[in-house]
């Protein structure tokens, strides 16, 4: 009977390793589709905040941008005023000089 139980036994533990590795093999597939989701979750996440920070940073470039410009044109008329005035000032003066003589 020992004789017998022999390769019954062995036929068994063959049995049972295949269920074992069926499992685990399983268990392998399930996380490596989990892993594969999460990795596509967090690119995709990634991709995202990557959009919203270039959003914000155009967003503020743009501002300062417009800024400087309404600066710069302030300016401009500033200088313009104050060329025009002076125009004034050294014409009054041209004529009262004339005048003068």
């Amino acid at each position: 009977m020992a004789r017998g139980a022999g390769p019954e036994m062995q036929h068994d533990a063959h049995v049972m390793q295949r269920a074992m590795m069926r499992l685990v093999r399983g268990e392998l597939a399930a996380a490596l589709t989990r892993w594969r989701e999460m990795t596509a979750q967090l690119a995709h996440e990634k991709y995202a905040l990557h959009g919203a920070a270039m959003r914000l940073m155009n967003r503020l470039l743009s501002m300062a941008f417009k800024k400087w410009q309404a600066t710069a044109a302030q300016m401009k008329h500033e200088q313009l005023m104050m060329q025009r005035a002076m125009m004034r000032l050294v014409n009054g003066k041209f004529a009262a000089a004339l005048d003068m003589a």
